[in-house]
């Protein structure tokens, strides 16, 4: 790798991008599980 010292920040970036991407996601499937119960529709799968 060219800037080896740089590595620690990509990491900590990495990181942070992949754990806002999962609570994203889980934030997003129980606002559909939400929606679904208040629409009376029964549910038929899902992201979990």
């Amino acid at each position: 790798m060219r800037f080896p010292a740089s590595l620690p920040v990509v990491m900590a970036l990495g990181t942070i991008l992949v754990a806002l991407s999962i609570i994203l996601l889980t934030i997003a499937e129980l606002l559909r599980r939400r929606g679904m119960a208040r629409a009376g529709v029964k549910d038929k799968g899902g992201f979990l």
